[in-house]
Parts: structure tokens; sequence; C-alpha cells
């Protein structure tokens, strides 16, 4: 048996978006390209049921279009005989015991139910069961935090094992959620904050489940298996932190442990720093169109006070739209401030004749020529004042 392991959807994010020529905006059109991608790929696999582990949205008050899109991917995802499971995660949530956007998605499901689930609990599929973890909001509460975290990790392995203790034994089991699992890897060297809720990797293992398919981090990974631990990432991108993060959905097969990762035709986000890249670089159109072609691009560089006043931004914004690049978010130069010499001899009763020569003796830039004709300049004008 197949599922489809489906990454957090964020439907839609707003930045670094255009409106097209019909008013709708590009980031809708890119998540909606996704979406046929993964309808796609779950007829193709073939799979029994489609898992997705939570944040349906940027945050927890989305527009009436954006609960609509996504019940229209899981709508046609049942319209192909693919049942959906879902549940909330921490960016659909609002206050502790509020109805959330995500109850509203539950209340469109064939059964009114799965998917927008928002308590622990059972789904029983026809050849499946499902355990979810959603991500709550706890009450505010004066303990400290770190400590907090490490006491929702083991309430919420105590939930699991207590869901999983009243499952049919004759039917394969997995554990879906929307937490952290210990060991995971995240995006740009980031690390898990000690007030995270981290699920211990052992205790999902010993689990009495075909898998644990968790989202909430954005790198997709699997992190074990038998039964197969995984994290399925990011439907699209969001910024330039997460350029590297490859979105994409999971084919997990229960029966032999494998996972096979299906890339999503999300939009790339692309920083070109001009100190790294060869020689003519931006004059190249065809390397430019592989670099920058359909991309969100950002351009830095680093470079002295000096080398500054050469750089000519409108240039470098006009090759980087001629390859192709769907935006240039912008070009961000790193200036090396020169350090200014001073001499030490110069005080208040130098007279300014001297400071001058003191100073321009420093300025290894100008020339002797120059600098007699600036003391020259300064004893005429200091001579008329007089």
């Amino acid at each position: 048996m197949k599922i489809l392991c489906a990454p957090d959807l964020h439907c839609y994010w707003p930045n670094y978006s255009r409106t097209g020529e019909d008013g709708t905006p590009s980031r809708l059109a890119d998540w909606r390209r996704s979406a046929e991608a993964i309808i796609k790929a779950a007829v193709e696999h073939r799979v029994a049921a489609a898992i997705f582990p939570g944040d349906f949205f940027p945050n927890s008050r989305p527009a009436p279009a954006q609960v609509l899109e996504v019940a229209t991917l899981f709508n046609c995802l049942e319209d192909e005989g693919i049942p959906v499971v879902g549940c909330a995660g921490n960016h659909d949530l609002l206050g502790p015991g509020q109805p959330s956007p995500v109850d509203v998605v539950a209340r469109l499901a064939p059964d009114g139910h799965r998917w927008g689930i928002t308590q622990p609990g059972i789904v029983d599929l026809d050849y499946l069961q499902v355990v979810v973890l959603p991500s709550t909001k706890s009450v505010k509460t004066d303990a400290d935090p770190a400590v907090a975290a490490q006491e929702t990790s083991q309430q919420l392995i105590d939930i699991a094992r207590y869901w999983l203790a009243m499952v049919d034994q004759a039917k394969p089991a997995i554990l879906m959620g929307h937490w952290a699992i210990s060991g995971c890897r995240l995006a740009a060297g980031n690390v898990l904050a000690a007030t995270e809720p981290t699920l211990p990797l052992g205790d999902l293992q010993g689990l009495p489940v075909q898998a644990v398919v968790m989202g909430h981090i954005h790198t997709p990974q699997i992190i074990a298996i038998n039964p197969v631990v995984l994290h399925t990432g990011l439907f699209e991108r969001h910024d330039f932190g997460e350029e590297d993060n490859q979105p994409g959905c999971y084919i997990v097969d229960l029966d032999t442990q494998e996972a096979e990762f299906i890339p999503l035709p999300a939009r790339k986000f692309v920083t070109l720093d001009l100190n790294n890249l060869p020689p003519n670089t931006l004059d190249d159109k065809k390397r430019m169109a592989e670099l920058v072609k359909d991309a969100v691009v950002r351009v830095k560089y680093r470079c002295t006070e000096e080398d500054a006043k050469f750089m000519d931004h409108t240039k470098i914004a006009q090759k980087i739209n001629e390859g192709g690049a769907f935006m240039l978010a912008g070009i961000y130069p790193d200036i090396i401030r020169s350090e200014r010499s001073r001499e030490a001899s110069i005080n208040e009763s130098t007279s300014p004749i001297e400071a001058l020569k003191k100073w321009l003796a420093l300025r290894n830039d100008l020339s002797p020529e120059l600098k007699v004709k600036v003391i020259a300049a300064t004893e005429g004008l200091i001579k008329e004042v007089a």
C-alpha cells in the first residue's frame, strides 16, 4: 500500500508576488501549479490515501479564497478516489479553544471531519488507520518554556500510545502530525530552540506504526526507516532562506518501507553573489538564463568604497531581466569601509596650514603636484580672510 505524504501547503504566500493579466496573484498561480503536480503524482502512483500534516495557510486568518483553494485541492484528490486526511499546523491556529480556518476546511470533507483534524484521535479509512497529533496552542503558564517543551513532548508520545492502543491490528496504521522530530535538519544551518517541543526519535521508532509523517520542518528528509520517519518539507518556497530547499512530496510504500521524493515545480529563489561568479558571467546570456530564468533573484557583492563607484546597478538589473528572471528582489552591496588614518601630532595648537600638510602627507593617493597646489590655494584663501 502506498500513501502520499504532502508538505506544508501555506496557501499561499503573499510576498514576492505580481498580479497577472487576469488579476491572479503570481504566488497563487505558482501554488496551483504545484497543486496540479501533487494530484498527478498521487494518481500516477495509485496511492491509497493522501496525508496533509498541517500548516494549510501562512497564518491563522486566511482569506476565503485561500480556504477554497485548499478545499479544491482536497476535493480533486477525493474525486480521484483518494481519501484525504489533514490536520492543523501551528500557522493555522487562533487562540486556545478557538475554531480555526482548518475547522472550516474540515466541514467541507465528505465526513465533515477528516480534512482538518484539530484534536488528537484516529481516522479509520477502508485500508488504513491514521493516528493524528495536530498542532495545538497551549494556555500560557508561568512554567519555564524549555521545561514546558519537554513536558509537551512526553505528553504527545503518551497521547500517541493511547490512541495506537485502540487501532485495529488487522489494518496498517500510521502516525501523522505537526511537530518537530529530534535529529531533524533545518534550513540554512538553523537549530531548534530549546522551547520547541520535539518528539524523541527513539520513542517514535518504538510505536506500532508503519510510518511517522510530520509537517512543520521545511527541510524534506527521511530520518529513519522501519518504520519510515520523515518530515515532508515545503510546498512553495517562502523566501531566500529556503532557496536551497527543494519543495516536494513523498510517496511511501508501507509494505516495502520505501519512500520516494517527488519534486514539485515550485518557483526558484536564487542569490547571485557577483564575487563568486566567473568573469563576464553577466554578459553571457545563455549562462544567465540557466541561473535566473523564471526565478526570484537577489544580487549581492562585496567591494571597496572606491570600486563601488563603478558598480552600475542599472546594468546589473538589465542583465538579470535579460536572463529571464521572474523578479529582481534587490541588489545588496556590502561596502568595505576604508579606515581613515589620523596624524597623532595634530592637536588644537596646530595651525591650519600645518594640519593640512600633515594630513596630505598621509594621502598616498594624491600626487605631489596636486598636494602643492592644494597647500598654495589654502594659503591664498587664509591670507584673503586674515
